[in-house]
């Protein structure tokens, strides 16, 4: 094949008279199949060795059309990997701070509900008392009394929590007899 640069039709995977290592294809230099062999001796040189007459149409192909396994795409499936993780890790991290607010306003709606009925049950010893004992029952659920207001055998408690990210959850409670 006069006329061509030799190895323009090669492949890096090719052995025998044709191949880019060893010239003829036998002899010194040849060696087992896509194998790259240092210092055979052929004019265009060896893989490797620094020297080369042409990238072989394989590799050029790669090169050239971004397909087939080229340094193009090398680590894109590991950074697409750590985007999903880091997005489920970010989901994560909003559920439970939505969850931490939810409980935390669930308690102080226990508490509100609890406070009530110790007050309502102890308003026939006085406002104090009945408000005490409400302060009591609210305070063991962690919660903070912040108001109570008897009217008649009726009681209304105001009662807030501790902090979350969503600000301070606070409720409201109202006991008394049953009508009827």
């Amino acid at each position: 094949m006069k006329g061509w640069p030799a190895g323009w039709w090669t492949s890096s995977r090719r052995e025998g008279p044709r191949s880019r290592c060893g010239g003829s294809g036998r002899g010194k230099g040849r060696g087992k199949a896509g194998e790259a062999v240092r210092g055979c001796g052929s004019r265009c040189g060896c893989p490797g060795s620094g020297s080369s007459c042409g990238l072989g149409l394989t590799r050029w192909w790669s090169r050239v059309s971004g397909k087939g396994g080229g340094d193009a795409e090398r680590g894109a499936a590991s950074v697409f990997a750590v985007a999903v993780v880091g997005v489920w890790g970010a989901l994560v991290v909003v559920g439970v701070l939505v969850g931490e607010g939810v409980v935390a306003r669930h308690r102080v709606e226990a508490a509100a509900d609890l406070g009530a009925l110790a007050a309502a049950s102890w308003v026939v010893e006085g406002v104090d008392v009945a408000c005490s004992r409400a302060g009591r029952v609210v305070g063991r659920m962690g919660a903070r009394l912040d108001g109570c207001v008897v009217d008649g055998w009726e009681v209304e408690v105001v009662v807030s929590g501790g902090g979350s990210l969503f600000g301070a959850p606070g409720a409201r409670a109202r006991a008394g007899p049953a009508e009827g």
